[in-house]
């Protein structure tokens, strides 16, 4: 099953073990009693099934089966939760899921072909596309004023970046 990243753990919440869950995109319409998720514990995802949930914003606050108090939930923060990627397709009109971007092809239209999408960040404010430039990583702000367009057919984005922005972390 191939899993895509969604949260992280960021706290906990009350004394029976839920937990805080901040989201990588801009929504939870992902997020569902008797989902199974997996939590990236020690380099392999332990499984869970969501028992209940309450989105507030960009974070939800999650109750997951074998977390049971506040300790061991507390051994948990920091740690990033995945899904299986089947469920984060977008239908037509809607905002997409940044995951359908993965390894797509990034375009500016002054600096050309600046490499492949190969994850995402958020800096608080915006969601961010990670791309394998030729001189390291290059986190990009995925937002309207600088992604012109997506391709899913070419699987592209194309981009107008500020200028001097890539010499900004590569002079």
């Amino acid at each position: 099953m191939n899993q895509t990243k969604v949260a992280k753990i960021i706290s906990v919440h009350g004394l029976k073990g839920s937990l805080v869950i901040y989201s990588l995109s801009e929504r939870f319409d992902w997020l569902k009693k008797k989902l199974n998720l997996s939590i990236s514990i020690q380099n392999s995802n332990k499984y869970y099934e969501v028992l209940d949930f309450r989105v507030q914003g960009k974070k939800a606050v999650i109750k997951l089966n074998e977390i049971s108090d506040r300790t061991q939930a507390e051994s948990y923060i920091g740690k990033d939760v995945f899904i299986d990627s089947k469920l984060l397709v977008s239908k037509k009109d809607e905002t997409i899921y940044l995951s359908e971007i993965l390894s797509f092809k990034v375009i500016d239209k002054v600096y050309g072909d600046i490499g492949l999408v190969k994850s995402f960040s958020s800096n608080g404010s915006q969601d961010l596309i990670c791309v394998d430039y030729k001189k390291g990583d290059l986190e990009i702000p995925f937002v309207p004023e600088i992604v012109l367009n997506i391709d899913f057919e070419e699987k592209t984005v194309f981009l107008e970046l500020p200028e001097q922005y890539i010499e900004t972390f590569y002079p």
